[in-house]
């Protein structure tokens, strides 16, 4: 949810840009998370079917979000998680406590 206006120069200033097929933030779209429309526009510019991309977020507006997207869900236990209640609650998919363990999730699974 924060402002893509200042994603797309951290991203560049990390030489990360090469790397990204899309920036959605707080301010792209009309409705931010927990509403569905990021995650959808990210599919739709992406052309990926959304119940086959996974979101990996560490909020519980991410798994909502993902939720009404129809897409798995992810939580970072690793990320920023504020004062919400504990993310095993959520409704994830699962919580993973590394990148790889995405990977491990990915592996595990036939999308």
């Amino acid at each position: 949810n924060k402002f893509e206006r200042f994603a797309h120069p951290v991203i560049e200033g990390l030489g990360l840009a090469h790397r990204v097929g899309v920036v959605v933030g707080g301010d792209t779209l009309a409705r931010s998370k927990p509403f569905p429309d990021p995650l959808l526009h990210a599919a739709a510019v992406l052309g990926a079917q959304p119940a086959r991309t996974l979101y990996v977020g560490d909020d519980p507006r991410d798994v909502e979000a993902a939720r009404a997207a129809g897409m798995p869900v992810l939580v970072a236990g690793y990320g920023y998680l504020g004062d919400s209640p504990q993310p095993d609650r959520w409704g994830a998919d699962a919580v993973v406590q590394s990148v790889e363990e995405i990977g491990a999730w990915i592996r595990g699974r036939s999308f």
